[in-house]
């Protein structure tokens, strides 16, 4: 039988709540939130290796949970 390696990778997304004007106020907001995460550890994903990418918002949603702003950076509502 032979021997592989196979890579395995894994999208990591995080949330953060903040206060701001506008949905792109709240991205701003949330990167210099005390509560974001700054990195990922080795040992948070069981031996495998962190890329070092850094943070990249994808959405963000208004206090009843509803889209405000999309990936695309359109706002997905009317402002």
């Amino acid at each position: 039988m032979a021997e592989y390696t196979v890579c395995l990778t894994m999208v990591v997304s995080t949330m953060v709540t903040v206060e701001a004007d506008d949905p792109n106020a709240a991205i701003d907001a949330a990167y210099h939130s005390p509560k974001m995460p700054g990195t990922m550890g080795y040992q948070s994903f069981g031996g495998g290796a962190v890329d070092g990418s850094e943070w990249v918002p994808a959405s963000v949603s208004d206090a009843t949970g509803e889209e405000v702003w999309s990936e695309d950076g359109h706002l997905t509502t009317p402002a």
